[in-house]
C-alpha cells in the first residue's frame, strides 16, 4: 500500500495576511492622512469666509495672487465633494468606532455642507 503523507491534508480556517481586511492598510503614524486630505478643503474655505468676514487680511496675504472668485468657487466646490467624499467613506461603518480625527473630519464638514445649502438655498427651506 502507499505511504500516509507526514501531514494529512486539512482544512485551514485561518484568513490568510493578504486577505485579512483588519489588518492596517497604512502605518499607525499616518491613518489619519485620508481624514486630514478630505477636510482639507473645508478647513480653507473657513479661512477663507472668517478672513472676509473678521476683516483679518493677513490670512489671505500668502494667497491674494491666487484668491479671485473662480479660485474661491472652485475651493467650494472641491470642499463640497470632499464632504460628501467623506460621509460616504465614513458613514459606512456606523456602528464601528472610529479615531477622533474621523469624528472632527465629520463635523467639520457636515457644518461646512450646512452652511453650504444655506447660502445656496437661502432662508426659503431653514
Amino acid at each position: 500500500m502507499g505511504e500516509r503523507p507526514a501531514n494529512p491534508p486539512v482544512l485551514d480556517y485561518a484568513i490568510p495576511p493578504a486577505l485579512d481586511h483588519r489588518l492596517p492598510i497604512a502605518p499607525a503614524e499616518y491613518r489619519f492622512l485620508p481624514a486630514l486630505l478630505l477636510c482639507l478643503p473645508g478647513i480653507l474655505c473657513w479661512d477663507v469666509i472668517f478672513a472676509g468676514a473678521w476683516g483679518v487680511r493677513w490670512l489671505l496675504e500668502p494667497f491674494s495672487h491666487l484668491i479671485g472668485d473662480w479660485f474661491i468657487m472652485a475651493l467650494w466646490a472641491l470642499a463640497i465633494i470632499t464632504a460628501i467624499t467623506s460621509l460616504i467613506v465614513y458613514g459606512r461603518r456606523l456602528g464601528q468606532r472610529k479615531p477622533w480625527y474621523v469624528y472632527i473630519c465629520v463635523v467639520l464638514n457636515i457644518i461646512g455642507l450646512l452652511f453650504s445649502a444655506y447660502i445656496v438655498f437661502g432662508s426659503h427651506f431653514f
